[in-house]
């Protein structure tokens, strides 16, 4: 029980609903990060641009599902492996997509990039296609090399079957 000295006024309801609001506003702010440090630097990747100038011009299209992965690899943070079973991260970079939906741009981006398909998408879009891509994201990472550099490194298993549920 809270004691009040004589001619003391007890504070309305209102004011501690106001210190409450505004005690909890300032945990809010500070925990999605307004509050304070710079936002993490992004980085992206591109797609291949240079194909052999004597592709065939093929005319099936193509749908590519967003590869499946990890979830240590299923994320925006760049991973760092230090040995075949140790996962780290950078601090404040980030791709500027989890990975697998940055592997499925890439690949979209790639095949329209060679010009000889007439039609690649996303599963999103629902087109009627002829060929699914399934993929699994299997890596993802940087690595330490020998000599003391970094080098990027994914690996991506796919599988291109006929579309049977898209169109």
């Amino acid at each position: 029980m809270i004691s009040v000295a004589a001619g003391a006024r007890r504070p309305s309801r209102r004011r501690i609903l106001a210190g409450v609001v505004a005690g909890a506003s300032v945990l809010v702010v500070s925990s999605c990060g307004l509050g304070g440090g710079s936002p993490p630097r992004q980085f992206i990747l591109t797609p291949v641009t240079d194909f052999p100038r004597r592709l065939p011009p093929v005319k099936w299209s193509l749908v590519v599902d967003e590869p499946t992965a990890a979830r240590q690899i299923d994320t925006s943070r760049i991973a760092l492996m230090n040995g075949p079973f140790r996962v780290e991260y950078y601090a404040d970079v980030e791709w500027t997509d989890n990975a697998p939906a940055m592997v499925q741009l890439l690949l979209i981006q790639s095949f329209q990039n060679t010009g000889r398909l007439p039609v690649v998408a996303p599963t999103r879009q629902t087109l009627a296609t002829d060929f699914l891509l399934l993929s699994n994201l299997r890596s993802f990472q940087v690595e330490n090399v020998a000599d003391g550099s970094l080098s990027n490194k994914g690996t991506v298993l796919g599988d291109k079957m006929p579309n049977t549920d898209l169109g």
